[in-house]
């Protein structure tokens, strides 16, 4: 196909990577009923050395091998002429080529020169990652199996008038993504592969890298204005929200907060990656990447190495044996004197910070902060709050609104207050018998919605139920049905109610309403037949419905109740599990 060119215009240089000498070459005036207009363009493309390091209004790939200049043709692939570049210059320039040197950034600069009629014009340059076929430059095409890489654009059009020179604006090379990579930084611990997928363990913010690629994979670099916009984003098909996910400091950088864990242990959440080309009529692209959110089990450790605040990942689906610890906070002597803060109560706060309440006298509360990177906690430099000596805090947990409610057992009363502990008493409620453990209701079709947000106090004499909390407490209710008494209370991800009363462990169902409770007990062991050890204990949840129990005694027994197991309690402790001194388990993150 031959298309009659008029006027002559230097439209654009296009760099390819390498060295070489200058070669120059001379266009044929045009023959045209109309006088030949000449147009310039000048664009200085940045070699291999300089990708990375330079701010450009354009992308180009180190792939790029052939070129289509387009003005009447709306096929990149049929343009009006087509070309082909190598990484060095050729000895000798073909016809519509007129220069071609190696400048002192590393770049290699082609110009090209063509005649065509004086007139208004749109042009675009494409670039491909193949040579065109065709004898001559006006006859050229590119094949389907050529990629395309990038496209330079007008913001508006030009006009190249006659027997002047027709300065051309520079074009703006947008890059043409055809995906778009996904991978996490370096160094992070929190950040690990399980049966081939990713995972997050724990709910401390992640970094993430999104970047573009060409169809060469080569990267579509950030310092390009021409780039993709990107966006991270979490499948709508996912059965419920796994992740947060927010932009970084970078156009390419995003974190990632793992919200909630799966049920089964295995299933994974979708991320989307989206890269959206910025010129007009390009394509957009996204990858969907699998992701595991994995729940971190924190142990208050006393007494043993490591001696502070340990978090363990849950790695495995149903037994959840952690064998090393990721997290590690020592007890701290700076913030509690000699003997440490020896912590034994806490609670996971909504954003899935803790709170924790020393055992040293006077009691104080420490709230750690979620980290990002390798570390999970940030460790505070004072405590929030400090109890008077004669009070015995026994228990302390919050609810998904950030309710702080605390028990103390010198004078059998149950507290609410804030995260910030500020003031240290909202509101108190009266207990007829010791407090141990406090546990919330969670949102569960296998509980009455009424029950939603259910303070649930276990003392000495049993379990007392409370309204959820709005203000003020409601009365207390003791439920009908339940224990004699409770060293530790909690609930599982299935809602179902645990109990431990000092000899039995009893997993139960909770039916009427929170001021005419009935427990219905669905299964029960002793603890001597499952092999725990007596002492202070207090439950954490699994996201597959199992139960942690921290013991005083030396251990942390990992107790299981799937619906497929029937009316069981089995022990998932075996041979290499972790022995420790511990008073308290904390979930990594609450489960919805």
């Amino acid at each position: 196909m031959m298309r009659r060119i008029l006027a002559s215009a230097a439209l654009v240089a296009l760099a390819a990577c390498g060295g070489g000498g200058g070669a120059s070459s001379t266009i044929v005036p045009g023959t045209g009923p109309k006088a030949p207009a000449l147009a310039s363009f000048k664009l200085k493309l940045p070699g291999k050395t300089t990708m990375a390091q330079v701010r450009r209004p354009f992308y180009q790939s180190q792939a790029t091998a052939g070129v289509a200049i387009d003005w009447s043709s709306t096929d990149p692939r049929n343009p009006n002429l087509g070309y082909s570049i190598t990484q060095t210059c050729p000895p000798t320039l073909p016809t519509g080529i007129t220069s071609c040197y190696l400048d002192a950034s590393g770049s290699t600069i082609y110009t090209f020169q063509f005649d065509m009629s004086p007139g208004t014009y749109t042009f675009t340059v494409t670039t491909f990652d193949a040579a065109p076929t065709g004898t001559t430059a006006d006859a050229s095409s590119f094949a389907t199996t050529a990629n395309m890489l990038a496209q330079g654009q007008l913001a508006a059009p030009i006009t190249i008038n006659a027997g002047v020179d027709n300065p051309i604006p520079n074009l703006t090379f947008y890059g043409i993504p055809a995906s778009v990579s996904f991978v996490p930084a370096p160094s992070q611990s929190h950040v690990t592969t399980v049966n081939g997928t990713m995972a997050i363990i724990g709910n401390a913010p992640q970094t993430f890298y999104a970047e573009p690629l060409d169809a060469d994979g080569f990267i579509i670099g950030a310092n390009d204005s021409g780039a993709p916009t990107l966006t991270v984003y979490e499948a709508t098909t996912d059965p419920i929200p796994f992740f947060k996910v927010a932009k970084g400091t970078g156009t390419d950088q995003f974190t990632v907060t793992a919200i909630a864990a799966p049920g089964d242990g295995s299933t994974t959440g979708t991320l989307e990656a989206k890269a959206v080309a910025n010129g007009s009529g390009l394509q957009t692209i996204q990858n969907a990447y699998k992701l595991l959110p994995v729940q971190e089990l924190w142990t208050s450790q006393l007494f043993t190495t490591p001696d502070g605040i340990v978090g363990y990942p849950l790695l495995l689906s149903n037994a959840f044996v952690p064998t090393n610890y990721i997290d590690y906070l020592p007890d701290s002597t700076s913030l509690c004197g000699g003997s440490g803060c020896q912590f034994e109560w806490g609670t996971t706060l909504p954003d899935g910070s803790f709170e924790f309440i020393s055992a040293t006298a006077p009691q104080q509360v420490f709230q750690y902060t979620q980290a990002t990177g390798s570390q999970g906690l940030n460790a505070p430099t004072a405590p929030i709050a400090t109890f008077s000596g004669s009070q015995n805090i026994t228990a302390i947990t919050a609810d998904t609104s950030g309710n702080v409610f605390y028990a103390d057992a010198s004078t059998n009363t149950l507290y609410a207050t804030n995260e910030a502990f500020s003031p240290a008493s909202l509101s108190k409620t009266g207990l007829t018998a010791a407090p141990t453990s406090i546990a919330i209701a969670p949102s569960s079709p296998n509980l009455p919605s009424a029950f939603a947000g259910a303070i649930v106090v276990g003392t000495s004499s049993g379990l007392v139920i409370y309204s959820p909390f709005n203000a003020a407490f409601s009365s207390g209710n003791p439920a009908k049905g339940g224990p004699n008494a409770s060293s530790a209370v909690g609930f599982d991800a299935f809602g179902y109610l645990w109990n431990y009363d000092g000899a039995n462990i009893a997993v139960y169902s909770l039916t009427g309403t929170p001021s005419n409770p009935t427990l219905n007990q669905l299964a029960t062991a002793t603890t001597s037949a499952l092999g725990v050890s007596a002492g202070t204990n207090m439950f954490a949840a699994t996201a597959q419905g199992g139960m942690w129990m921290g013991q005083g005694g030396g251990t942390v027994a990992g107790l299981n109740r799937f619906s497929s197991v029937g009316t069981s309690v089995v022990l998932n402790q075996i041979a290499g599990t972790p022995t420790f001194n511990t008073s308290t388990v904390f979930p990594a993150f609450v489960v919805p």
